[in-house]
């Protein structure tokens, strides 16, 4: 069954890996929900169809982590490491300024989490990073 109230987490089934408020935006006309903006060339946007037939009670509830959490995590250690990453490579800049300043909690599944902990593997080091997961309550992600 479709519930609208879930009309975002629709849409994440749809297509995996988007970020909402980044990748797209969502308002209620008055009738319910619609996507009022798209900013991804490189994934259809779907319809309004098929977000509505997307059973919703089936979906589970991904696994989360809210940014302040991981921050919360970072010893100053982990900062200094962090610190020396990005101020070398623009990549990691880029994606820890988009990790400072995400307000909504993080989907472990989805593929930019993913691409930030690696990083952070990459930087911090598995065994860090597998004790900074097992602290958040999610299990471990290889790097």
């Amino acid at each position: 069954m479709y519930r609208p109230e879930q009309f975002v987490d629709a849409i994440l089934s749809l297509c995996s890996g988007l970020q909402p408020r980044i990748d797209f935006d969502v308002t209620n006309d008055g009738d319910g929900p619609v996507i009022s903006g798209w900013y991804r060339t490189d994934v259809a946007q779907p319809t309004q169809a098929q977000i509505e037939a997307v059973d919703t009670d089936a979906l589970q509830d991904p696994a989360t982590v809210l940014p302040q959490d991981l921050m919360a995590q970072f010893t100053a250690a982990d900062a200094a490491k962090i610190q020396a990453a990005i101020a070398g490579n623009v990549s990691f800049w880029l994606l820890w300024q988009a990790f400072t300043t995400q307000r909504d909690p993080m989907v472990v599944s989805n593929d930019r989490f993913k691409q930030g902990w690696a990083g952070l593997v990459s930087i911090l080091g598995q065994a860090r990073m597998n004790a900074i997961a097992s602290a958040l309550g999610v299990s471990a992600l290889s790097g």
